[in-house]
């Protein structure tokens, strides 16, 4: 649990580095429970709009203005988004169509030693 906690402030700073705000780790670190709690509450699918609203009145908190706190949490949801596209198609990918490749030689490799017998 700590590890992916710790995972969560990492990529929340990444981004507000990456947005050029001065956020520091202890700060973001009081982010992150308000959204994890917000991850509770599904009323919409994948919460959104609710992750982006909870982000933004948390930043406000350690003083970021509610567009940049929307921005912080759009562009994670965006790098969560393109990262699972990206996974969720090489293992789809896999699964399906390098495995059943290597399980139709498979079959047909015993198929053709019984038939020798």
């Amino acid at each position: 649990q700590t590890g992916i906690i710790s995972l969560f402030i990492l990529r929340y700073y990444i981004v507000f580095k990456a947005l050029s705000f001065s956020a520091s780790l202890a700060g973001i670190a009081a982010v992150i429970p308000m959204t994890a709690i917000s991850n509770l509450i599904n009323i919409i699918p994948a919460n959104l709009a609710i992750r982006e609203a909870v982000v933004s009145a948390s930043s406000m908190l350690i003083g970021f203005t509610p567009e940049q706190g929307i921005l912080v949490a759009a562009i994670d949801r965006s790098v969560i988004l393109i990262t699972l596209f990206f996974t969720g198609g090489w293992f789809f990918i896999r699964l399906r169509y390098f495995d059943n490749l290597i399980l139709k030689k498979n079959i047909e490799g015993v198929g053709a030693g019984s038939d020798d017998v």
